[in-house]
């Protein structure tokens, strides 16, 4: 019984301190054909992380945040840098093509996740 607990107070303890951790993300996009693009983002099942998180020329629309990937060459980047255990939801967005999206990280598992897991109710 005090393994268990030695345990579980580790375990505890070790999830609080990466609690706080900040990570950072480079995130890179190539295109000849463009001229800007934006990171269309959210946290979490796409909502609005706290205004502290966002890149340098971020906005918000929409309930998502649009960040202005920096441009060298043909490469464009971003960094974001969010706390641990942070799920991203991203796509890029270009000014070629309005509203065309390139859909990464999660979106359909993310909508898989929420309708899978939609009707179950937390009983304490």
């Amino acid at each position: 019984m005090l393994y268990f607990f030695l345990c579980l107070t580790a375990y505890y303890l070790a999830r609080k301190m990466n609690a706080d951790k900040i990570v950072e993300q480079q995130i890179h996009y190539t295109s000849k054909t463009v001229s800007e693009v934006y990171t269309v983002w959210g946290v979490n099942y796409l909502q609005i992380p706290t205004q502290k998180h966002w890149p340098p020329n971020s906005y918000a629309k929409d309930s998502l945040v649009y960040s202005k990937m920096n441009n060298i060459k043909d490469e464009f980047s971003i960094k974001l840098s969010l706390p641990n255990r942070t799920f991203v939801n991203y796509w890029m967005d270009d000014i070629l093509n309005p509203g065309y999206f390139i859909f990464l990280s999660g979106i359909l598992p993310s909508l898989l996740f929420y309708f899978k897991n939609r009707n179950k109710h937390n009983v304490t």
